[in-house]
């Protein structure tokens, strides 16, 4: 399982780089073959040109992220957080920059919304401790990890750095939400206030309800721009492509998380719960965790 998983990741994600490469190559080597070979390479490709072409469109990639999101929102008062005096941040994911075995993090952009977003909780309930979730993703080479880059980010948005506790082991949401879950069971913390991404809520609350927390989640306050044209939301864009490939990511980590026994089935969409119910030999699953990196940059794209 976890070499199919490993294999799906890397090359098998629709709207991704890779998944674009191998199916272009696939149609390309289809063009040189028999007849039929021909007839269906031209297929392949038309196919593969309209999927990108859509994924790569707002219109497409807001319909698909709009199932991840489901109806979780941010907690307006103290009341709505059921008595939780422990809030869990999670790093989403980071960039840093390293040159000569020096580096210069830097707060990916979904990360940071989290942590705006954990401040304001905090405020809200006074007092609280915040848990900052991340490790260092980079097993290879000693690095920051996100956790401490985290925390320096809530003291300066007013939080006392003596009510930050580090988890700084974690590589993916199922490793955040164990090792989390060692730091709130030594306080003896049974509910919690969890501040991830609107795309990842989801996901994350399924995996620490399944340990047994009760969950309030709480989203980050990111919002798209205002789309209002048809063209501008028909026109192709890097970011809406970006969009496309972390949701249909997320998407099929879910149902990997699920099939993992990690999380709970309601933490699926609707849609996806359906056909989680297929056999398994049917079933399809991606993991979590991806990163890439050249030229001394590291690019840390958002967790599983």
């Amino acid at each position: 399982m976890r070499l199919v998983a490993d294999i799906v990741k890397t090359y098998l994600v629709p709207g991704s780089i890779s998944f674009l490469i191998l199916a272009l190559a696939i149609g390309v080597a289809l063009l040189y073959g028999r007849d039929w070979m021909k007839r269906w390479g031209r297929r392949w490709l038309t196919v593969l040109a309209v999927l990108y072409w859509a994924l790569s469109t707002w219109l497409v990639a807001d319909w698909v992220a709009a199932g991840l999101i489901g109806g979780y929102r941010a907690i307006p008062d103290a009341a709505q957080a059921k008595g939780a005096t422990t809030i869990v941040v999670l790093s989403v994911g980071n960039t840093a920059y390293r040159v000569n075995g020096q580096e210069v993090p830097e707060l990916g952009k979904d990360t940071a919304f989290n942590l705006l977003e954990a401040s304001r909780v905090y405020r809200l309930l006074g007092q609280a401790w915040i848990v900052a979730s991340g490790g260092a993703t980079d097993s290879e080479k000693p690095r920051t990890p996100d956790s401490e880059i985290m925390r320096d980010s809530l003291v300066k948005l007013g939080v006392p750095a003596d009510r930050v506790v580090l988890e700084s082991r974690s590589n993916n949401t199922r490793e955040q939400a164990m090792f989390t879950a060692e730091i709130l069971r030594q306080r003896n913390v049974k509910t919690i206030v969890l501040v991830t991404a609107p795309e990842h809520m989801g996901r994350a609350v399924g995996t620490f309800e399944a340990l047994g927390f009760t969950v309030v989640p709480s989203v980050s306050a990111f919002k798209a721009p205002e789309r209002g044209s048809l063209w501008e939301r028909l026109r192709p864009s890097r970011g809406a492509l970006l969009q496309s490939d972390w949701a249909v990511y997320e998407y099929l980590a879910r149902v990997y998380y699920w099939l993992q026994g990690w999380l709970q089935g309601e933490a699926l969409p609707r849609h996806v719960r359906a056909a989680s119910h297929r056999p398994a030999g049917a079933r399809r699953a991606a993991s979590c965790g991806r990163e890439s990196g050249s030229h001394g940059v590291l690019i840390r794209l958002p967790t599983a």
